[in-house]
């Protein structure tokens, strides 16, 4: 049977996602998990990538496709003062971003 060469970089992404999953200690349900890989809306195919094996531990990813995925990297990457005082300053010039802020009740210190 002939085999088919990896592409550059297949080896290591197959490597890291393997390297990822051996945090999973039960064996067994490693290699389930690893036999029933996720389907990528990207390619339109089954398979794993360091990122989909990091979603199912409840790992940071690198490349953020949910709404919770993104928010997360949002806040990790305005932990700095002087970032989020610029990306909110940003933010609060559209429009549809804030229609969708809920309605305050009023100053935090007046709430007492």
């Amino acid at each position: 049977m002939d085999r088919v060469p990896l592409a550059d970089g297949e080896a290591e992404g197959r490597c890291l996602v393997h390297r990822i999953l051996a945090s999973v200690t039960d064996e067994t349900e490693r290699w389930a998990a690893i036999e029933d890989a996720p389907f990528n809306q990207r390619t339109g195919r089954r398979g794993w990538t360091p990122d989909a094996a990091k979603r199912l531990l409840g790992q940071r990813v690198e490349r953020p496709v949910t709404v919770d995925e993104k928010v997360q990297a949002a806040a990790d990457l305005t932990r700095d003062e002087e970032v989020a005082a610029i990306v909110t300053a940003d933010l609060l010039r559209r429009p549809t971003a804030t229609a969708q802020l809920a309605p305050a009740e009023g100053p935090a210190w007046s709430r007492s």
